[in-house]
């Protein structure tokens, strides 16, 4: 709260420090949406953490049978994550039979989630609650899982699903390993660099410099509240992205780097039993088709003795009640 606080007082921001970061989130996911050509329905698709999310799907909708209720939760305006719509458009998918299936979508703002009783009403109950890439986005997780719990039938379940898993920052091997990668891939560069045909070509054409999100961020802050100076990128990432993981060390930080899933469990569902997890990333966040064969070989290693500590997991839980 110190550190928000000087960068508030930096800015010259006249808010208070929730408000500020819904602000600071709203500005962002415009300019991300401006800006970015990129779809991100194809992007989740094309992430490891997507054959994970499937696997969950299909163990909760095994579990349940064909007839089920699934309320997904997504990122509404205030929060710079996603919508609903692309985990709800996996879930049927992967049913089996779209009969008896009902799929509601729900997507988060900050005013929502302190109105969660008057949410979901007190005459339907859900069989199964999903949740992907959301928690990361959200400062007070509380609501978020009284919303869940109040949401969710006796023996329901839950899938929690994309998020920085805080095992990977604590795991010696992984770091070690992502720290060699970024080693030889700066060298990489530089020999690159160096070379007479890359500075030749440095010399003949000027590549136009890309405006980054933050240009379009602190631009509509600066319009619309009058901050007097702009946020630093990484600020900015922090502050719509609360609980990101960041490597460097001194660097803004609010809230977690990542989530554990068995401190998720003990703290926010404590009658539920963690029935399937699994992880990925294990050399960070990052294509691992862009790898050097060494280095895909060395992360399949570190995926078989650390399954778990990936950068990225899902899990899924069910309450004690068993069908």
């Amino acid at each position: 709260m110190a550190r928000l606080s000087a960068v508030m007082s930096r800015v010259h921001a006249g808010l208070e420090p929730a408000e500020f970061i819904e602000t600071v989130a709203i500005a962002f996911q415009e300019a991300r949406n401006r800006e970015s050509a990129e779809v991100m329905d194809q992007r989740f698709r094309r992430e490891a953490s997507f054959q994970l999310f499937q696997k969950a799907l299909r163990l909760a909708l095994t579990r349940g049978g064909p007839a089920q209720s699934v309320l997904v939760l997504g990122c509404g305006r205030g929060f710079a994550g996603e919508a609903a719509d692309f985990a709800a458009h996996v879930v049927r998918e992967l049913s089996v039979s779209s009969q008896g299936l009902h799929v509601r979508t729900l997507s988060l703002t900050p005013r929502i989630c302190f109105q969660a009783p008057e949410l979901v009403g007190t005459d339907r109950t859900w069989d199964l609650v999903v949740a992907h890439s959301l928690l990361h986005y959200i400062p007070d997780l509380g609501p978020v899982f009284d919303l869940i719990r109040q949401a969710l039938g006796p023996s329901g379940g839950l899938i929690i699903s994309h998020e920085p898993n805080a095992r990977f920052w604590r795991n010696p091997e992984c770091q070690a390993a992502v720290a060699n990668l970024r080693k030889a891939d700066r060298l990489r560069q530089w020999r690159r660099r160096l070379r007479p045909s890359h500075l030749f070509r440095r010399f003949r054409t000027k590549v136009p410099r890309v405006a980054s999100i933050s240009v379009g961020v602190n631009r509509r802050l600066a319009e619309r509240h009058g901050l007097c100076a702009p946020l630093t990128d990484e600020e900015i990432r922090r502050l719509v992205d609360v609980h990101r993981p960041t490597a460097s060390p001194g660097t803004f930080r609010i809230g977690l780097n990542g989530f554990d899933m068995d401190d998720l469990g003990q703290t926010y569902l404590p009658d539920f039993r963690l029935l399937w997890a699994g992880s990925s990333g294990q050399l960070g966040y990052a294509d691992t088709s862009l790898f050097p064969p060494k280095w895909r070989r060395i992360e399949a290693k570190l995926a078989a003795e650390q399954p778990l500590a990936g950068s990225v997991f899902t899990a899924y839980w069910s309450r004690d009640r068993v069908r």
